[in-house]
């Protein structure tokens, strides 16, 4: 409360008329003209990103020991898979997961290794997590063909969560600032690829939007990135992307700082369906704020966190690691990553 506060409250105490009511009003009006508008200076927009998510299961996997089973078992509480994380989730301004997969009881199953769905009322954990946005540019995407796509678009519409990716750009506004965020599959730096990212992130731009680029790229288990990586992620940080996020190996990949701009080449799986027991359980929370200004300053958090509660199985609750796992997980991530993190605290990202 501001320091002046209570000598003004005494002052007009012995000013004013003694009557009850209206010194009641007085004091009431006084009080909140000296107290510090809440939302006057925003710290910053904060973004949350984590990895694969993906709700469901392979109908070949069969039943037991899948996302469903143990979702399931827990009593069809759909606020299960992101309960640890969901805190952090709802502190910020928009979280942002990767949906690896359909979520929808209609469609053909594609003639491909893995399909992915869960049912359409699964759309209900990103709400009840503060999961707003998913991007859907992805290898999973068309699993059970258009008909599962579009009911896939109506469980998120339902719900009010938003989406990306496949000819679909988002645009929103956070604390009056105007966002934009587009998903490409990136497998390839093609000119077509190219061409396409380019016209975006200069529409995008040229409305003042905050830019966040989401790319589906690289090698299955590959912890470092290749050179279409590489390519593509400076490209889009040369044609004025703000941030560029990676999905798809299935492991973590390091995090480099180009040109003042963060990127990250691959979060990992998050929620992951996919697999009951992947053998590398590492993850994290990627978190991306931008200070008000005309040029706004970045900074950037690594919060690390395992795909599981437990380490034997997949139990299909992200987890985030604490005291010596964390410290462990630093320390390897070092060896992956083009710019070290030592801890989950801040980091301002400085151009070049």
């Amino acid at each position: 409360m501001n320091n002046v506060l209570p000598g003004i409250l005494t002052q007009v105490q012995h000013t004013i008329d003694r009557n009850d009511s209206m010194r009641f009003i007085l004091l009431f009006a006084l009080f909140f003209l000296l107290m510090p508008a809440a939302h006057a200076m925003p710290d910053g927009i904060v973004f949350t990103f984590a990895g694969d998510c993906t709700l469901g299961t392979d109908e070949n996997f069969g039943y037991e020991g899948t996302l469903p089973a143990v979702v399931d078992a827990h009593h069809g509480d759909l606020s299960y898979v992101f309960r640890s994380v969901a805190p952090i989730f709802n502190a910020d301004d928009l979280t942002v997961v990767n949906l690896e997969g359909t979520l929808t009881d209609r469609g053909i199953r594609q003639s491909k290794t893995f399909a992915f769905r869960g049912p359409p009322s699964y759309a209900r954990m990103l709400s009840l997590s503060g999961i707003e946005a998913v991007n859907l540019a992805n290898n999973h995407t068309y699993d059970y063909g258009q008909e599962g796509f579009d009911e896939t678009l109506a469980a998120l519409g339902r719900e009010n969560i938003l989406y990306f990716g496949d000819q679909h750009i988002l645009r929103t506004t956070i604390k009056g600032t105007p966002v934009g965020l587009a998903g490409y599959l990136g497998f390839y730096a093609d000119f077509d690829t190219k061409w396409r990212l380019a016209a975006d992130i200069s529409a995008l731009k040229s409305e003042g939007r905050i830019v966040v680029v989401s790319f589906h790229w690289g090698v299955e288990g590959s912890y470092f990135p290749d050179g279409d990586q590489l390519e593509l992620a400076h490209y889009a940080i040369d044609q004025g992307a703000d941030v560029v996020i990676g999905h798809h190996p299935h492991v973590l990949q390091g995090i480099e700082f180009y040109k003042g701009h963060p990127i990250a080449y691959s979060l990992g799986n998050f929620a992951f369906g996919g697999n009951a027991n992947p053998y590398d359980k590492r993850t994290m929370l990627l978190q991306v704020k931008f200070s008000p200004g005309a040029k706004p300053a970045i900074a950037v958090r690594v919060i690390p966190a395992r795909l599981s509660s437990v380490e034997y199985s997949n139990d299909y609750q992200p987890t985030l690691l604490q005291d010596n796992e964390k410290a462990w997980f630093f320390q390897w991530f070092s060896t992956i990553s083009p710019d070290v993190f030592t801890s989950d605290d801040w980091v301002k990202v400085t151009a070049d």
